[in-house]
């Protein structure tokens, strides 16, 4: 556990200075105790101020490759934005759980099992929550995980 109380911290701390931690890098180094570093950084992101969606967009697109980038830009800016704004809809992710479903040595699928919770004026406010299956399609570029691809299920 002290393992895991000192990836947090130092997890929280860049979060906290402004930094996007490489979350998958932390839970790798967490090995067999990711999952309780996953609820903590879960936690924590719940007590912490909600980033702008324009910082969403540039944070995500730290861990992605150029190719998918691009893609993801297209999709963000052509349907996300405009409709998050229209609806004035609020989005809290909670992954429930995650594992790796292929690995080698430069390329790797991970599947997660995300809570999506929306509320938005489509709703009334009511918060609607969506059962997502997400797999991350990562490469490592230049010794950095970085994602390629996102399919949801």
């Amino acid at each position: 556990m002290a393992d895991v109380d000192r990836l947090f911290d130092e997890l929280a701390a860049a979060y906290v200075r402004g930094e996007r931690p490489d979350l998958p890098a932390y839970l790798a180094r967490a090995g067999d105790e990711a999952d309780e570093l996953a609820r903590l950084v879960d936690a924590f992101l719940r007590t912490v101020p909600p980033p702008e969606p324009s910082e969403d967009e540039k944070a995500a697109e730290r861990y992605m490759t150029p190719a998918y980038k691009k893609k993801y830009a297209d999709t963000f800016n052509r349907l996300v934005k405009p409709n998050a704004t229209k609806l004035k809809a609020k989005v809290e992710a909670e992954v429930k759980a995650s594992g790796v479903a292929h690995a080698d040595a430069d390329r790797v699928n991970v599947l997660l099992y995300v809570n999506q919770t929306t509320r938005s004026t489509a709703n009334s406010g009511e918060p609607q929550v969506a059962l997502n299956r997400v797999q991350l399609s990562m490469v490592k570029q230049g010794g950095t995980w970085l994602v390629n691809d996102i399919t949801s299920y």
